[in-house]
């Protein structure tokens, strides 16, 4: 891979308690597409295989999301030291409204509420709890009139 941030994500996938935890839910053959600003003319996704969540080369065939990381927000978010999904959740979240474009992590969703419910993003959310839940409401996301406006939001994004 040429790109730093993707080996990074691998290792992360593939070494890290919550990551693997957090991608249990996640639906064999789900794929994101991932634009890694360390590698701008690099193209990369992310998919599930079996119960492994891979990084690897090349456009995905049929992406949820296209998630677009720079450097710094991917150094941030795997270099998080904790067991807790919920903090790792509202970590990933806060990246998502981080102004700084260094740290932004900018998301763009492809697929409709059922294919966020068919493909397990909806289990994913859930292992955050309570916590997770909390934060979001603070945020104004809450309830399912709240994941409606910001899935419609991240569609337009």
């Amino acid at each position: 891979m040429n790109s730093k941030s993707a080996e990074i994500l691998q290792d992360f996938f593939t070494n890290n308690q919550v990551a693997i935890e957090a991608t249990r839910p996640i639906k064999k053959g789900t794929q994101i597409e991932l634009v890694l600003l360390d590698d701008p003319q690099g193209a990369y996704h992310f998919i599930k295989e079996g119960t492994m969540a891979l990084v690897k080369e090349g456009k995905a065939n049929k992406p949820d999301f296209t998630m677009t990381f720079p450097p710094r927000a991917i150094e941030n978010i795997t270099a998080l030291q904790t067991d807790n999904i919920a903090e790792f959740g509202i970590t990933f979240f806060k990246h998502m409204l981080e102004e700084d474009p260094d740290l932004q992590v900018k998301v763009k969703i492809q697929t409709g509420i059922i294919g966020l419910t068919t493909h397990g993003y909806l289990k994913v959310l859930a292992l955050g709890g309570v916590k997770v839940m909390t934060w979001l409401a603070r945020k104004g996301v809450s309830g399912l009139g709240g994941i409606k406006k910001a899935i419609n939001y991240l569609r337009g994004n």
